[in-house]
C-alpha cells in the first residue's frame, strides 16, 4: 500500500496532463536556450540518470566506406589523392604552408572569380609540393565552386585526418552533401554525416543544413539522430509536412516521397532498418549480427539488433548480444525496449518499468512501449497507471491515423489542426505547435506559443515528465549495467532458454513440395461470380464493396454430402436494390446442380456473411445470411425447401433495419450451457456516411477507406429462449462498446466448461468473450490473455482466423490475416486459456507482410498429420501506383519443424500462380476421397472449387459429431485421437472465420499409420466417451452417447 500511494498522485497528475500542457503552452518562462540536438540531455529530463548525448563517434575510420555495402563508382579528382599519399601523405599531420606565393596568388584568383586560373596555379605547385595539405584544400574548395561535388568530396576526403586542414575539408564535404539534400553520401555516409554535424554545430540556423542531414540520416538508418534534427526544425518553425510526418513513427524506416530513384537505404543500417520496418526481423537481426562481426556496428545497429531480436522472439539470444553492446547503445530508445522485454519475460516488472520509461522518454511515439508500461503495472498491482498507459497508447493510435489521413486527404486543414490538437494533448508541443503552423489560420498564434514555451527554463523537464506519464525516475529507475550484464553472464553459464517453450516446438511434418489444388469449379456444374456492385468495382471501391460475400457449406438435405451456399452483393445501395440473387448449389455425387429458386433461397438483398446450424434443432441444418441492414434467417423445412422467418427479433432494433448497419459474420452455437443454440452476429460499420463515394487525392486518385473513418456496429448476442424465440443483448461490457468486428471463431479454447467467443476486429483490439459460470456475465479477457494485440503490441486489421493445433501441444490455435504492412499472426495457446503472438519465430511474419489478407483456413492437405495454412490475399483499392497492387496470390505454407515455409506454385496457370482478389475462403470434403479441398470466392472473378488432387497415400479419418443431450451440431465438444504413440487433437468449432462456415466434419491425417486405435470425444455437456480400433479411410458419424461408430463413406 505504500507503494502505491507514492504512485497514485503522479497518475491523478496524468489525468488532467492535456489541461495543464495546454495552460503551459500559454504562460512565459524567464528563459532558457535551444539546445542543439547533437549536445547532451537535449530531449532527457534532468533528473534522469542516462544520458541523452547523441554526440558519438563513429565506431571505425570515418574515411572508410562501410562494409558489406558498395560505394558509388567515384571519378578519380584528378589522381590527386594518390599522388599526394605516395609523396608524403599530406593526410596525416603535416603542417601545411598557408603562406606560399602559389597559395597567395590561387587565392586571388578565386577573388577574382577565376576558378580555372587558380585550379592550374595549384596543380603546378602540387607537382612540386606533393605533401602540401593546404593546396589540396583549395583545390576541393575549387571543385566545390564549380560544383563537382564528387571531385570535392572525394579530394577533401583524405584532408579530415590532418587537424591543420580537418575543418576546411569537413566543410567541403559538407557543402557537397547538402547539395544533393541529403540524398548523397558519395559512398562515405559516416563522413558524410560527421562533415553535416560540424557544419550545423558552427550554424545552428542554417535549416537548409539541416533539412540535407535530415535525409541523409534517414538514409542511413540512423532515425534516433534524424528524428532528433526534425525536432530541432520543429522549434524553429521551419520542419516541412514530410519531416513532421517522419516523427509520427520514430522507429521504422521512413521515405520522403520526393526521394529520388536510387536507392534510399543501401547502407547496412539503414537496410536493416527498412527489414525491421517491414516486418523482416530475423533478417534485420541476421544483417545487423553479419555487421558487428565485421566491427562496422554502430550504437544505432546494436539497438536495432536487439529489437529486431526481441521481434523475431529469439530472447534466448539477448545475453550474448548485451554483453557485445557498447555504452552508446544505451542513447537509443530501442536499447531500453529489448532490456524490458528480456525483463518482462523473466516477470522483473520493476526494472523493466524503469528501462521503459527510459524508452518513451527517449522515443515518445512507441505505442508497443506504452502498452508494456500497462501490462507491467497491472502485474505489480497497479491497475490505475496502467490504465493511463493504456488511454495514451489509444492517443498514439489516433495521432498515427490523422498522420495516415493527411497523406490521403486532399483538402486536409482540419485533420491537421486536429493531428496538432492530439500531440498537444499527450505533451508533443512543438511537434502540434508545427502542425498547426501549416494551416494558415494559426500560423501567428503557433509562433507565438513556440516563443513563450522556449522561454521556459523548465522547458526539458516539461517535455520529459510528459513522456514519462509523470512517473518519477528516482521511483522507477533505469536498471543499471551491471546487474544486467551479471544476470546475462549467469544464463550464458547455465545456457539457460529464456523463452523458449518446448511446446512451441513442433516437428518436422512431413514433405509437401508442390501446391496440389487445382480449381474445378466449371467443370462441376459450380457457377457463381460475386458482384460487390452492378457493374462490378474494382476502383474506387466503397467499404461495405470491399468485404465479399460468405460462403456456407451445409449438408441440407442429410445426404452426407456437402452443399455451398454463395451470398451476393450486386445493385449499389441505398438506392438500387441488388439484380442478383443469392446461389445454392447441390451436391448430386460427382457434380452441383444449381437449385436456388427451387429452395427458395432466391433473394435480392445484398448479403456478406454466412452461417450455418441447426436453429431449432430439428436436426435439418438452417441458413443464416448477414447483410446491409439485416439477418436473413432462412429455416431448413427438411423437404429440400426453406422458409424465411419473419421474426427476427433484431428487425426493428435502432438501426437494424437501415442499410447504414453493415453485419459482418454470423454464427451459430450454444454459447449459454443449456444445449440450444444462440445466433452471434457481428456489426461491422454503422453510418449513413457508409455509402458515399470514395474520395480522390491531390492525384485523383482513390485513396481507399478504412473503419477508423466510420462508426462502429455493435456485436449481438441472440439468446435461445427454447421456444422458437430468441433475445437480442449486446455483446459488450463497460467501456467496451462497439467495434468493427469481421471474423469470429466459437469454441472451447481453454478445456473449461463452455465455449467463448474470438473476434477479429479491423484496427481494434480483437475480442475474447468468456462467460462467467457465476453472473452469466460476459467479460472480455483478449488484453489479458494475449489475443488482443499482436507480437508487436498493435491492434491489427484482424480479419480472417485460421483455428487448429499447430504446435501440437494439445491445445487449439489460432491464425490471424491482416491488412498489408502487418503480416500475420499465430496465436499459440501456451497454457489454457493463454496466448502468445509466435508468429515471426515460426516465420510468418516476413511472406505475409506485403500481403493484404482476408480469408484462411487451417487444413492437412497431404494427411501427414499437420496442418498446413491456406491464405487468400488481395487489397481494398487498387494502389498499384502505391507499389500495392489490386490483385494478389494466394499462399499455402507448410510447416517444417518450428517454421513455415511458402510453398511456390510451379505452373503459371494454376489458380495459386494468378493474382486475384481474393476473400473468403471455407473448407469441405466435396468428392469424399479423404483429401480436404477448398471453395473461394474472390472481388474479381468466379467462385473456384480448389480440389485437392495431392498425393493419397497416406491415411486418413473423418469424423462427423451429433449431439444428443448436447445441441444437435456440438460446437464446443473437442476429439482426440490416438494413433501409434501420438495423439492428435480437433475442435468442432462455429463461425469458422472470415463470412463463411466449413463442412461440419473433423478431419485427421494419420500418415502410414494402419488403424486409429482410439477416438475420444469431450462433449459440451461435459461427458467424454471412447470408441476403439477405427478402420482408416472412412467418414463416422459419432453421436453422442451412442457406443457405436457409424460408418458414412468407406474407401
Amino acid at each position: 500500500m505504500n507503494r502505491q500511494k507514492r504512485i497514485v498522485p503522479h497518475y491523478l497528475a496524468v489525468i488532467v496532463a492535456a489541461h495543464v500542457l495546454l495552460a503551459l503552452t500559454l504562460t512565459p518562462g524567464c528563459g532558457e536556450r535551444t539546445q542543439s540536438p547533437t549536445s547532451p540531455n537535449s530531449t532527457g529530463s534532468s533528473r534522469s540518470t542516462g544520458s541523452t548525448n547523441t554526440q558519438a563517434s563513429s565506431d571505425a575510420d570515418p574515411t572508410a566506406p562501410p562494409k558489406g555495402a558498395s560505394p558509388k563508382n567515384s571519378q578519380a579528382a584528378d589522381s590527386r589523392a594518390a599522388g599526394s599519399q605516395a609523396a608524403g601523405s599530406p593526410t596525416q599531420n603535416s603542417k601545411p604552408n598557408l603562406s606560399s606565393p602559389a597559395i597567395s596568388k590561387a587565392k586571388a584568383l578565386f577573388n577574382e572569380g577565376d576558378v580555372s586560373g587558380a585550379r592550374s596555379v595549384l596543380r603546378s605547385q602540387l607537382i612540386a609540393d606533393p605533401s602540401n595539405a593546404a593546396v589540396m584544400v583549395l583545390l576541393a574548395q575549387a571543385d566545390a565552386m564549380e560544383q563537382k561535388w564528387q571531385s570535392a568530396f572525394d579530394t577533401a576526403l583524405p584532408l579530415i585526418k590532418n587537424p591543420a586542414t580537418s575543418a576546411d575539408a569537413l566543410q567541403v564535404i559538407a557543402k557537397a552533401v547538402n547539395a544533393s539534400g541529403g540524398h548523397d553520401a558519395y559512398g562515405n555516409p559516416n563522413v558524410a554525416w560527421l562533415a553535416m554535424e560540424k557544419a550545423i554545430a558552427k550554424s545552428p540556423g542554417d535549416t537548409t543544413l539541416r533539412h540535407s542531414i535530415v535525409r541523409l540520416l534517414n538514409h542511413m538508418g540512423d532515425r534516433h539522430r534524424a528524428c532528433l534534427h526534425v525536432d530541432q526544425l520543429c522549434r524553429s518553425g521551419h520542419a516541412t509536412v514530410s519531416e513532421l510526418q517522419s516523427i509520427v513513427n520514430r522507429r521504422n524506416a521512413f521515405e520522403f516521397e520526393d526521394e529520388p530513384s536510387t536507392p534510399a537505404f543501401e547502407w547496412p543500417l539503414g537496410e536493416a532498418r527498412l527489414m525491421f520496418t517491414r516486418h523482416q526481423y530475423h533478417e534485420a537481426a541476421t544483417l545487423l549480427e553479419s555487421q558487428n562481426a565485421q566491427s562496422r556496428l554502430s550504437g544505432a545497429g546494436f539497438a536495432l539488433w536487439g529489437i529486431s531480436l526481441v521481434r523475431s522472439q529469439d530472447l534466448e539470444a539477448i545475453p550474448h548480444w548485451l554483453l557485445q553492446c557498447p555504452d552508446k547503445a544505451t542513447q537509443y530508445a530501442e536499447y531500453w525496449s529489448t532490456i524490458a522485454s528480456w525483463l518482462i519475460e523473466s516477470k522483473r516488472y520493476e526494472p523493466a518499468i524503469g528501462a521503459l520509461l527510459r524508452c518513451v522518454e527517449i522515443d515518445p511515439t512507441s505505442d508497443a512501449d506504452y502498452r508494456q508500461l500497462t501490462v507491467c503495472f497491472n502485474a505489480i498491482g497497479f491497475p490505475e497507471v496502467g490504465r493511463v498507459a493504456s488511454v495514451r497508447v489509444s492517443k498514439l493510435q489516433r495521432i498515427a491515423g490523422s498522420s495516415e489521413g493527411i497523406h490521403f486527404y486532399p483538402e486536409p486543414d482540419d485533420l491537421r489542426l486536429q493531428m496538432a490538437e492530439q500531440l498537444i494533448e499527450v505533451g508533443r508541443l512543438f511537434e502540434g505547435l508545427q502542425w498547426q503552423s501549416t494551416v494558415e489560420s494559426a500560423r501567428a498564434k503557433s509562433a507565438l506559443t513556440r516563443q513563450q514555451l522556449l522561454a521556459r527554463r523548465d522547458l526539458s523537464q516539461l517535455l520529459a515528465d510528459s513522456n514519462r506519464l509523470e512517473l518519477s525516475p528516482q521511483r522507477f529507475p533505469q536498471p543499471s549495467q551491471k546487474p544486467l550484464l551479471a544476470w546475462a553472464k549467469e544464463l550464458i553459464a547455465k545456457d539457460a532458454k529464456v523463452v523458449q517453450d518446448q511446446s512451441d516446438e513442433p516437428s518436422d511434418s512431413g514433405s509437401l513440395d508442390a501446391v496440389p489444388f487445382v480449381d474445378v469449379a466449371g467443370q462441376v456444374g459450380i457457377e457463381f461470380d460475386y458482384l460487390n456492385r452492378k457493374p462490378r468495382a474494382l476502383r474506387r471501391i466503397r467499404i461495405h464493396e470491399s468485404l465479399g460475400g460468405g460462403i456456407g457449406v451445409i449438408d441440407f438435405d442429410l445426404d452426407s454430402h456437402a452443399d455451398l451456399f454463395f451470398a451476393q452483393g450486386s445493385g449499389d445501395p441505398p438506392t438500387t436494390t441488388p439484380d442478383d440473387s443469392d446461389e445454392f448449389f447441390r451436391c448430386l455425387g460427382d457434380r452441383f446442380g444449381r437449385v436456388t429458386r427451387q429452395s427458395g433461397l432466391a433473394s435480392n438483398a445484398y448479403a456478406t456473411g454466412v452461417g450455418v446450424g441447426d436453429i431449432n434443432q430439428d436436426g435439418w441444418p438452417d441458413l443464416l445470411v448477414a447483410g446491409l441492414g439485416d439477418v436473413r434467417v432462412l429455416i431448413n423445412q427438411g423437404d429440400g425447401t426453406f422458409s424465411f422467418q419473419e421474426t427476427h427479433p433484431l428487425r426493428n432494433h435502432a438501426s437494424r433495419s437501415k442499410p447504414q448497419f453493415v453485419c459482418s459474420s454470423v454464427a451459430v452455437a450454444d454459447v449459454t450451457g443449456d444445449s440450444l443454440p444462440e445466433i452471434i452476429e457481428l456489426g461491422y460499420i454503422d453510418d449513413p456516411d457508409v455509402f458515399n463515394k470514395v474520395k480522390l487525392d491531390p492525384a485523383g486518385e482513390p485513396h481507399g477507406v478504412g473503419p477508423l473513418m466510420f462508426e462502429p456496429a455493435a456485436d449481438w448476442l441472440l439468446v435461445n429462449q427454447g421456444d422458437g424465440t430468441f433475445t437480442p443483448e449486446p455483446l459488450e461490457t463497460e467501456g467496451e462498446g462497439a467495434a468493427t468486428s469481421l471474423g469470429i471463431v466459437i469454441a472451447d479454447f481453454d478445456g473449461q466448461r463452455g465455449s467463448e467467443i474470438f473476434i477479429a476486429n479491423d484496427l481494434r483490439p480483437n475480442r475474447y468473450w468468456v462467460r462467467s459460470p457465476d453472473d452469466g456475465q460476459w467479460n472480455n479477457l483478449a488484453s489479458t490473455n494475449g489475443l488482443a494485440l499482436d507480437q508487436g503490441g498493435t491492434a491489427t486489421a484482424g480479419m480472417g482466423i485460421a483455428s487448429s493445433d499447430f504446435d501440437g501441444d494439445g491445445n487449439m490455435d489460432l491464425h490471424v490475416t491482416n491488412f498489408f504492412n502487418q503480416s500475420s499472426s499465430l496465436y499459440l495457446q501456451r497454457s489454457p486459456g493463454m496466448f502468445r503472438d509466435l508468429a515471426p519465430r515460426f516465420g510468418l511474419t516476413a511472406p505475409t507482410y506485403d500481403m493484404l489478407a482476408f480469408g484462411t483456413q487451417a487444413i492437412d492437405v497431404n494427411n501427414d498429420g499437420q496442418d498446413e495454412l491456406v491464405i487468400l490475399n488481395g487489397n481494398i483499392e487498387d494502389f498499384t501506383n502505391k507499389g500495392k497492387p489490386l490483385l494478389m496470390k494466394p499462399q499455402l505454407f507448410k510447416l517444417r519443424g518450428s517454421r513455415f515455409e511458402l510453398i511456390d506454385q510451379t505452373a503459371d496457370d494454376s489458380y495459386f500462380a494468378i493474382p486475384a482478389v481474393g476473400r473468403t475462403l471455407a473448407s469441405l470434403d466435396w468428392n469424399h476421397d479423404g483429401r480436404m479441398d477448398l471453395v473461394a470466392n474472390h472481388l474479381d472473378k468466379p467462385a473456384a472449387l480448389l480440389e485437392n488432387r495431392g498425393d493419397d497415400s497416406n491415411g486418413w479419418i473423418q469424423l462427423q459429431l451429433v449431439g444428443t443431450t448436447s445441441e444437435r451440431e456440438p460446437v464446443g465438444a473437442s476429439v482426440t485421437i490416438t494413433v501409434g504413440n501420438q495423439t492428435r487433437t480437433a475442435w468442432l468449432t462455429g463461425g469458422d472465420g472470415y463470412f463463411c462456415t466449413n463442412e461440419n466434419v473433423l478431419a485427421f491425417g494419420l500418415g502410414q499409420q494402419p488403424i486409429v486405435d482410439q477416438v475420444t470425444v469431450a462433449w459440451p455437456g461435459g461427458d467424454v466417451q471412447t470408441w476403439s480400433n477405427l478402420q482408416i479411410n472412412q467418414r463416422y458419424q459419432l453421436a453422442e452417447n451412442e457406443a457405436v461408430a457409424f460408418p458414412l463413406t468407406e474407401k
